[in-house]
């Protein structure tokens, strides 16, 4: 069956129940079909096209079903902001952010209220979380210098913001949350005394009972 398509069904008197009986009219129903399953179509659009655009996407909803999109403008240098919730794509640029030669991710999240939260790094490897939760942008650092490899964000059931990501420097997985208030890190993963690289496309989560997990790719083991 097609889908968003009407059909028509009809029963004619030939149709008979166990004991032969027929009906005594024909029995004529309709129904329309759905959009179909979730994955069947692939829809494509494009959110921005300005300048050379996308590079480190992520990608969020809120909790009315819109798209919040980050990523880099690699043209200008800048963290980029696109969001559908008026109904269109509108797009804007926000912080500094790493340029085209030094490729880094962004990790977007949105909260119970709707205010959106982006991790990012600047062209000094700074690791920076930014926020619209005061009604307008605003960037603090997380870390300095570190020049990560790959970062990751997701904000517990309070809207408190956890991060991981690699210290290139030092050679250390780190992990750091402001639920207190301020940026507290935490080295999770000594990968300098262990000779290890541990942070290589990091993940985490937050579960309910607000034990943070943290996923990543040890380079020498």
């Amino acid at each position: 069956l097609a889908v968003m398509t009407t059909y028509t069904v009809t029963l004619t008197q030939s149709v008979t129940d166990v004991a032969g009986n027929g009906l005594t009219a024909p029995y004529v129903w309709t129904f329309t079909t759905g959009t179909g399953s979730p994955g069947e179509t692939w829809a494509v659009e494009t959110v921005d096209a300005a300048n050379f655009v996308g590079v480190g996407a992520s990608i969020a909803f809120d909790s009315s079903g819109f798209v919040h999109v980050a990523y880099t403008d690699v043209t200008n240098s800048t963290l980029r902001y696109t969001t559908n919730a008026t109904g269109s794509w509108v797009a804007e640029s926000l912080f500094p952010a790493t340029p085209a030669s030094d490729v880094a991710d962004t990790s977007i999240a949105v909260d119970g209220t709707g205010s959106v939260h982006i991790l990012f790094q600047t062209s000094t490897g700074d690791v920076v979380y930014g926020t619209n939760a005061s009604g307008s942008w605003v960037a603090e650092p997380v870390a300095s210098a570190v020049f990560s490899a790959d970062s990751s964000m997701v904000l517990d059931a309070s809207g408190n913001a956890h991060v991981a990501f690699f210290d290139t420097a030092a050679l250390d997985l780190i992990y750091s949350t402001n639920a207190s208030g301020a940026w507290v890190p935490t080295t999770a993963v000594n990968g300098g005394v262990l000779g290890d690289q541990p942070g290589y496309g990091v993940d985490l989560a937050v579960d309910a009972a607000g034990f943070v997990h943290v996923a990543y790719y040890d380079a020498n083991n």
